[in-house]
């Protein structure tokens, strides 16, 4: 739970390091989002092993100022999460089919 609040801090504050104002409200909503699933739904919440390698590698492009490496990094982090949360999704929707289905059917 902590790696996963941790998470969401450090996106927090790399949308805080934008200055920008529309970053920022659209970070608060995505924020507020994440914090609501990593409540109610925390087994959604995708626990990688090579997190801290990948935050560590982050950090360093960001002290580098190398953008494009801090994005393909974060990119192919999150493209592999992504693929695995879609994966649990798609077989909690196949197990709610599947009850419903049998609920459905006469007895």
């Amino acid at each position: 739970e902590a790696i996963v609040r941790g998470d969401i801090e450090l996106i927090d504050a790399l949308f805080d390091a934008s200055h920008s104002l529309t970053f920022r409200w659209i970070a608060n909503t995505f924020l507020d989002v994440a914090r609501e699933m990593v409540d109610r739904f925390p087994a959604l919440w995708v626990h990688d092993p090579t997190y801290c390698s990948v935050v560590e590698t982050l950090i360093e492009a960001l002290k580098e100022r190398d953008g494009e490496r801090a994005a393909d990094t974060l990119m192919a982090y999150y493209t592999k999460t992504d693929l695995v949360l879609v994966d649990q999704l798609r077989r909690m929707t196949d197990r709610m089919r599947a009850i419903e289905a049998m609920r459905a059917e006469p007895t």
